[in-house]
């Protein structure tokens, strides 16, 4: 704590008039004003012409060193001053006082007072003390945290710092800080000076601040710039810099326009070439941009724009939006290989019109490498269908400028690769073409659908550098297409029938379908004691194929006179094993020994019945009528 001197020393002064002493008195040796405090030696000075003697005080520190700056006051024994003066060079001398008398001298450094009684004779008197010198107190930044601990662009933020004495306490302790540095962080209206107040030795005085950085500001680091001021026991004035180290690094609480990707099409660039660039542009920030435009700045003489004044028109972006800018750009065919920087510049507002840019580059790589690409695939059939065969055949194109060695085709992921999955096309130069042909066979249990396959196409250049590329390609597997067998007639021979008669039924069959019909079968149901065999085999139908079948009749002789269905049920296979099935019913009818027919009955009757099959099979044929609808009756004859 800083004391006042004067009413201590009047004080002093009091108890010194009480308590008075005689020391010894030294006299002073000639080394001058050495930093070392020289010793003090009696010497004897003679009053010559009436001069008066003085009294010279000297003072020095615990370490034996001068102690300037002590404040010195003499005081005649009965009270009243008579000198005060400052410790300059470890000494002060009082002045002409007079002799035979006693005088009180008080020093004080502001820390520590003391004081002595001094009798002076004829000769100056010396007293010498010794006073302990404080440390400086030495104060600094321990500690600074803030809230919230992840600090955006636009955003404001509270410093809490924490100041701590290192040596000695410090008294009236500020801190300020330069509210104009650095660019893009301010404090806010709390002000830039914040008292602290005594800080004691170890301990630690605790502020908050608050900063706003503006929205214009870009991630990075930041020092903030602070003066700690503060003095000591003694009232002497000390100062420390330093710097509060502010990292940003959150979303901007504002627009924040980037460019996220670039690529090109096609993606290997050789001088004297078109390529298409897309740029996608991305917000970033928390706000949306406005009357956002991206400007490209081509170097013409390497790569230029086709047909655009390079200033591309983005409108408004709301926060995380990206939006894609393609533009033709043409590379000199003069130009070298290697990497061209292309700047841009991003132009955008934000809602209340404060303006942003930002600058940057992107990349073009021209290079003469070998570039092969898949330039037409076939197939030799029309379309793949289940149990068929196909050869694909592949186009590679080598767009690159230089020549591509080694090259290898292979396909991956097709599961009707029946013999080679690999093509070795060996080299091909600059604008050649290559051919790679697969062999393809459709399993019979294929669902019709579309197919992914991967073309993986390696190969290396002149210098033995190794290049790959993948491409998806699709193939589509059709239906099967069916045969189509039919029974398109029936014959009954005779057309009238009574037990024991013998005769036959003719089949007339026709394949309507495109592809051929195996293993054709015909059943008879419903033929016990009327068809001589119930199951016959027809072999294979070619489409549009027309074949008969006859079926020997021996109807039972004691069989019961009425009416009868045959059902007839062709079974076949198409080339993949499908099974395909169809059946056609026909009604007789059964009459009995006794009955009479005439021949005109006869012709009657059978003429009804062909009649009948004829026009249940047209109908069939035309889906008019189901099978299970058809009928076709027998006519009884009238016996005349």
């Amino acid at each position: 704590m800083k004391k006042k001197l004067l009413p201590l020393m009047v004080v002093l002064f009091i108890l010194s008039l009480s308590m008075i002493t005689t020391i010894n008195v030294y006299g002073l040796s000639n080394s001058g004003g050495s930093p070392q405090a020289p010793a003090l030696t009696i010497t004897t000075t003679t009053s010559v012409s009436g001069v008066l003697t003085e009294i010279v005080v000297q003072v020095t520190d615990q370490n034996g060193l001068w102690y300037n700056g002590v404040q010195v006051q003499i005081w005649q024994q009965e009270g009243a001053l008579l000198y005060t003066g400052t410790i300059q060079n470890g000494f002060y001398s009082s002045g002409n006082l007079t002799t035979d008398s006693n005088y009180t001298v008080i020093v004080s450094s502001g820390f520590q007072t003391e004081n002595e009684t001094v009798y002076l004779g004829t000769t100056n008197a010396f007293v010498s003390f010794v006073l302990t010198r404080p440390s400086n107190p030495q104060i600094y930044v321990a500690a600074t945290t803030f809230t919230p601990s992840v600090i955006s662009p636009g955003s404001t933020f509270v410093a809490t710092i924490a100041v701590q004495s290192l040596s000695g306490s410090a008294y009236d302790s500020l801190v300020s800080f330069n509210s104009s540095s650095p660019a893009g962080v301010s404090i806010s209206g709390t002000g830039s000076v914040f008292a602290l107040g005594t800080i004691p030795l170890n301990t630690s005085n605790i502020f908050s601040a608050t900063f706003i950085v503006q929205s214009t500001a870009a991630n990075g680091i930041y020092q903030i710039p602070y003066v700690l001021s503060y003095e000591n026991v003694t009232g002497a004035q000390f100062s420390t810099n330093g710097f509060i180290t502010v990292p940003i690094t959150g979303v901007p609480s504002r627009p924040e326009l980037i460019v996220s990707t670039v690529n090109f099409d096609p993606s290997i660039i050789s001088p004297g070439s078109i390529f298409t660039t897309n740029v996608s542009i991305s917000n970033t920030g928390t706000q949306a941009a406005y009357a956002s435009s991206i400007v490209i700045a081509a170097p013409a003489q390497s790569i230029s724009l086709v047909g655009s004044t390079g200033e591309f028109n983005l409108g408004t972006l709301q926060p995380n939006q990206t939006e894609v800018v393609s533009f033709e750009m043409v590379s000199q065919a003069s130009a070298q290989t290697g990497t061209v920087s292309v700047p841009f510049t991003l132009l955008y507002n934000n809602n209340i019109g404060t303006l942003f840019n930002s600058n940057g580059n992107f990349t073009v790589a021209l290079s003469a490498t070998p570039d092969l690409e898949v330039g037409s695939f076939s197939l030799s059939s029309a379309s793949l269908v289940p149990g068929g065969t196909s050869t694909l055949t592949m186009s590679v194109i080598n767009i690159g400028g230089d020549s591509a060695y080694d090259a290898t085709l292979e396909l991956t992921g097709s599961q009707f690769l029946s013999l080679n999955s690999s093509n070795y096309l060996g080299a091909i130069p600059s604008g050649g073409i290559g051919k790679a042909v697969f062999s393809l066979t459709v399993d019979n249990e294929t669902a019709p659908g579309t197919y992914n396959f991967t073309v993986l196409m390696s190969y290396e250049d002149g210098q033995g550098n190794s290049y790959e590329s993948n491409s998806s390609y699709s193939v589509s597997v059709s239906p099967y297409p069916s045969p189509d067998v039919s029974i398109t007639n029936i014959l009954l021979d005779p057309p009238v029938i009574s037990g024991g008669t013998s005769g036959s039924i003719t089949l007339f069959f026709e394949n309507f379908g495109s592809t051929a019909a195996e293993n054709v079968t015909i059943q008879v149901i419903g033929g016990d004691g009327i068809v001589s065999s119930n199951y016959f085999g027809l072999g294979t139908i070619s489409p549009g194929g027309q074949v008969t079948q006859v079926i020997g009749m021996n109807v039972a002789p004691k069989i019961a006179s009425g009416n009868y269905t045959l059902q007839f049920t062709v079974t076949y296979n198409d080339a993949t094993g499908k099974t395909y099935h169809s059946s056609v019913p026909m009604a007789i009818s059964i009459y009995g020994a006794s009955s009479l027919f005439t021949t005109e009955d006869i012709l009657l009757v059978a003429g009804v019945v062909v009649a009948a099959v004829a026009s249940f099979l047209y109908l069939r044929r035309h889906q008019v009528v189901h099978e299970e609808h058809v009928w076709v009756p027998a006519s009884a004859p009238t016996n005349r």
